[in-house]
Protein backbone atom coordinates (compact mmCIF):
# COMPACT_ATOMS: atom_id res chain seq x y z
CA UNK A 1 0.00 0.00 0.00
CA UNK A 2 1.72 3.54 -1.15
CA UNK A 3 2.65 5.95 1.71
CA UNK A 4 -0.03 8.44 2.67
CA UNK A 5 0.83 12.29 3.64
CA UNK A 6 -0.78 15.15 5.23
CA UNK A 7 1.41 18.13 5.17
CA UNK A 8 0.21 20.91 7.11
CA UNK A 9 0.89 25.04 7.47
CA UNK A 10 2.00 26.23 10.39
CA UNK A 11 0.33 29.72 11.10
CA UNK A 12 -2.89 30.15 11.74
CA UNK A 13 -3.32 26.21 10.69
CA UNK A 14 -2.01 24.51 13.65
CA UNK A 15 -0.44 27.21 15.48
CA UNK A 16 -3.24 29.59 16.91
CA UNK A 17 -1.53 32.64 15.49
CA UNK A 18 -3.55 35.52 16.31
CA UNK A 19 -4.23 34.19 20.81
CA UNK A 20 -0.31 34.16 20.73
CA UNK A 21 0.32 37.63 19.67
CA UNK A 22 -2.16 38.48 21.58
CA UNK A 23 -0.82 37.43 24.86
CA UNK A 24 2.96 38.60 23.54
CA UNK A 25 1.68 42.08 22.93
CA UNK A 26 -0.47 41.90 26.36
CA UNK A 27 3.37 41.02 27.54
CA UNK A 28 5.54 43.41 25.76
CA UNK A 29 3.32 46.47 26.40
CA UNK A 30 3.07 45.70 30.24
CA UNK A 31 7.08 45.05 30.72
CA UNK A 32 8.28 47.98 28.36
CA UNK A 33 5.52 50.47 27.25
CA UNK A 34 2.98 51.10 29.63
CA UNK A 35 4.87 53.17 32.11
CA UNK A 36 5.94 55.28 28.41
CA UNK A 37 2.98 56.01 26.74
CA UNK A 38 -0.64 57.09 27.14
CA UNK A 39 -2.50 54.93 25.57
CA UNK A 40 -4.42 51.90 26.27
CA UNK A 41 -3.29 49.13 25.58
CA UNK A 42 -6.42 47.59 23.48
CA UNK A 43 -5.04 50.78 21.21
CA UNK A 44 -2.15 49.63 21.08
CA UNK A 45 -3.01 46.24 20.10
CA UNK A 46 -5.26 47.21 17.24
CA UNK A 47 -3.14 49.25 15.99
CA UNK A 48 -0.47 46.78 15.65
CA UNK A 49 -2.53 44.46 13.92
CA UNK A 50 -3.60 46.96 11.62
CA UNK A 51 -0.23 47.92 10.75
CA UNK A 52 0.86 44.02 10.52
CA UNK A 53 -1.78 43.05 8.33
CA UNK A 54 -2.39 39.24 9.92
CA UNK A 55 1.45 38.74 9.31
CA UNK A 56 1.79 39.75 6.21
CA UNK A 57 4.13 42.89 7.02
CA UNK A 58 7.75 41.96 9.11
CA UNK A 59 7.80 43.75 12.66
CA UNK A 60 11.26 45.34 12.16
CA UNK A 61 8.23 48.04 9.34
CA UNK A 62 5.72 47.42 12.05
CA UNK A 63 7.55 48.62 15.01
CA UNK A 64 9.33 51.56 12.62
CA UNK A 65 5.63 52.83 11.84
CA UNK A 66 4.31 52.60 15.58
CA UNK A 67 7.24 54.69 17.00
CA UNK A 68 6.61 57.20 14.04
CA UNK A 69 2.97 57.40 15.26
CA UNK A 70 3.87 57.29 19.45
CA UNK A 71 6.25 59.25 19.56
CA UNK A 72 6.80 59.15 23.08
CA UNK A 73 7.86 55.74 22.76
CA UNK A 74 11.75 56.19 23.65
CA UNK A 75 12.84 52.48 22.91
CA UNK A 76 13.98 51.72 19.29
CA UNK A 77 12.31 49.83 16.56
CA UNK A 78 15.68 47.34 17.05
CA UNK A 79 14.93 47.19 20.57
CA UNK A 80 10.95 45.97 20.13
CA UNK A 81 11.94 43.96 17.74
CA UNK A 82 14.69 42.22 19.64
CA UNK A 83 11.75 41.61 22.46
CA UNK A 84 9.53 40.23 19.35
CA UNK A 85 12.38 37.90 18.04
CA UNK A 86 13.19 36.55 21.83
CA UNK A 87 9.95 36.44 23.76
CA UNK A 88 7.41 35.69 21.39
CA UNK A 89 7.83 32.27 21.70
CA UNK A 90 6.94 32.11 25.38
CA UNK A 91 3.43 32.59 24.19
CA UNK A 92 2.51 30.43 21.85
CA UNK A 93 -0.53 28.09 21.89
CA UNK A 94 -1.66 26.08 19.34
CA UNK A 95 -5.70 25.69 18.22
CA UNK A 96 -7.48 23.41 20.56
CA UNK A 97 -7.02 19.86 19.72
CA UNK A 98 -4.16 20.00 17.71
CA UNK A 99 -2.01 17.35 19.83
CA UNK A 100 -5.13 15.01 19.87
CA UNK A 101 -5.57 15.77 15.95
CA UNK A 102 -1.75 15.17 15.22
CA UNK A 103 -1.41 11.84 17.57
CA UNK A 104 -4.71 10.55 15.48
CA UNK A 105 -3.16 10.53 12.68
CA UNK A 106 -0.16 9.34 13.20
CA UNK A 107 -1.48 6.39 14.81
CA UNK A 108 -3.66 5.81 11.40
CA UNK A 109 0.11 5.75 10.04
CA UNK A 110 -0.06 8.96 7.71
CA UNK A 111 3.26 10.38 7.68
CA UNK A 112 3.39 14.27 8.10
CA UNK A 113 4.84 16.76 6.78
CA UNK A 114 4.81 21.03 7.46
CA UNK A 115 5.66 23.74 5.30
CA UNK A 116 5.72 27.35 6.90
CA UNK A 117 7.09 30.72 5.28
CA UNK A 118 9.02 32.68 7.26
CA UNK A 119 12.80 33.18 9.33
CA UNK A 120 13.86 29.88 10.27
CA UNK A 121 15.03 30.91 13.59
CA UNK A 122 11.70 32.26 14.49
CA UNK A 123 9.67 29.94 13.20
CA UNK A 124 11.42 26.86 14.68
CA UNK A 125 11.11 28.42 17.90
CA UNK A 126 7.49 28.54 17.29
CA UNK A 127 7.51 24.99 16.52
CA UNK A 128 9.29 23.64 19.87
CA UNK A 129 7.27 25.79 21.45
CA UNK A 130 4.11 24.31 20.38
CA UNK A 131 5.76 20.85 21.45
CA UNK A 132 4.20 19.40 18.18
CA UNK A 133 7.51 19.08 16.08
CA UNK A 134 8.10 14.88 17.04
CA UNK A 135 5.01 14.43 15.24
CA UNK A 136 6.39 15.30 11.73
CA UNK A 137 8.40 13.47 9.53
CA UNK A 138 9.87 16.82 7.80
CA UNK A 139 9.10 20.36 8.64
CA UNK A 140 10.14 22.85 5.65
CA UNK A 141 10.79 26.21 6.60
CA UNK A 142 10.66 28.87 3.64
CA UNK A 143 13.75 30.74 4.81
CA UNK A 144 15.98 27.75 5.62
CA UNK A 145 15.70 26.46 1.93
CA UNK A 146 14.77 29.95 -0.36
CA UNK A 147 11.79 28.97 -1.22
CA UNK A 148 7.99 30.52 -0.33
CA UNK A 149 4.52 29.77 -1.10
CA UNK A 150 2.72 29.85 -3.08
CA UNK A 151 6.14 28.76 -5.63
CA UNK A 152 5.06 24.86 -6.60
CA UNK A 153 8.37 23.58 -5.73
CA UNK A 154 8.32 23.97 -1.78
CA UNK A 155 5.27 21.76 -2.15
CA UNK A 156 7.28 18.92 -4.00
CA UNK A 157 10.06 19.59 -1.95
CA UNK A 158 8.00 18.59 1.07
CA UNK A 159 6.44 15.76 -1.03
CA UNK A 160 9.98 14.64 -1.70
CA UNK A 161 10.94 14.14 1.33
CA UNK A 162 8.35 12.32 2.66
CA UNK A 163 8.49 9.72 -0.17
CA UNK A 164 4.94 10.63 -1.45
CA UNK A 165 2.95 10.30 -4.79
CA UNK A 166 0.54 14.18 -5.01
CA UNK A 167 -2.25 11.93 -5.46
CA UNK A 168 -1.47 10.14 -2.34
CA UNK A 169 -1.49 13.63 -0.14
CA UNK A 170 -3.52 16.38 1.27
CA UNK A 171 -2.64 20.28 1.61
CA UNK A 172 -4.04 21.68 5.02
CA UNK A 173 -3.46 25.51 5.13
CA UNK A 174 -5.50 28.57 5.90
CA UNK A 175 -4.60 31.21 3.21
CA UNK A 176 -6.86 30.87 -0.04
CA UNK A 177 -3.56 31.68 -2.41
CA UNK A 178 -0.80 30.99 -0.57
CA UNK A 179 -1.87 27.97 0.85
CA UNK A 180 -4.91 26.39 -1.18
CA UNK A 181 -4.64 27.51 -4.55
CA UNK A 182 -1.15 26.81 -4.47
CA UNK A 183 -1.11 23.19 -3.22
CA UNK A 184 -4.13 22.51 -5.66
CA UNK A 185 -2.10 23.98 -9.13
CA UNK A 186 0.53 21.69 -7.77
CA UNK A 187 -2.23 18.30 -7.28
CA UNK A 188 -2.76 17.88 -3.97
CA UNK A 189 -6.17 17.19 -2.72
CA UNK A 190 -6.75 20.52 0.14
CA UNK A 191 -8.83 20.98 3.09
CA UNK A 192 -9.14 24.98 4.05
CA UNK A 193 -8.78 25.73 8.00
CA UNK A 194 -11.13 28.38 7.85
CA UNK A 195 -10.25 32.22 8.36
CA UNK A 196 -12.26 34.93 7.80
CA UNK A 197 -9.81 37.50 7.42
CA UNK A 198 -8.83 35.85 3.81
CA UNK A 199 -11.64 35.67 2.57
CA UNK A 200 -13.14 32.01 1.22
CA UNK A 201 -11.11 29.84 -0.28
CA UNK A 202 -11.59 27.47 -3.57
CA UNK A 203 -12.02 24.06 -2.23
CA UNK A 204 -14.19 20.94 -1.37
CA UNK A 205 -13.64 20.93 2.06
CA UNK A 206 -12.56 23.14 4.78
CA UNK A 207 -13.27 22.46 8.82
CA UNK A 208 -13.21 24.91 11.81
CA UNK A 209 -12.26 22.25 15.06
CA UNK A 210 -9.29 20.16 15.15
CA UNK A 211 -10.99 17.33 16.35
CA UNK A 212 -13.34 17.31 13.19
CA UNK A 213 -10.25 16.93 11.06
CA UNK A 214 -9.46 13.54 11.23
CA UNK A 215 -12.34 11.76 10.42
CA UNK A 216 -12.50 14.38 7.19
CA UNK A 217 -9.00 12.85 6.47
CA UNK A 218 -10.48 8.94 6.24
CA UNK A 219 -13.28 10.36 4.39
CA UNK A 220 -11.24 11.82 1.96
CA UNK A 221 -8.73 8.81 1.68
CA UNK A 222 -11.91 6.08 1.44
Amino acid sequence: MAEKAIIFDLDCTLHDRETSLFLFLKSQYDRLLSSEISISFPEFYNEFVKLEQFGRKWKDVVYGELLAKYKEIRLTSSELLEDYWYRFSEHCVAFDGTEFMLRELKEKNYRLGMITNGKTDFQKATIHALGIEDFFDDIIISDEIGLKKPDSRIFEASLHNLSVNKEHAVYIGDHPVDDIKAASDVGLQTIWKRNDYWGRAETGYSFDSMRDLPALIEYLYN
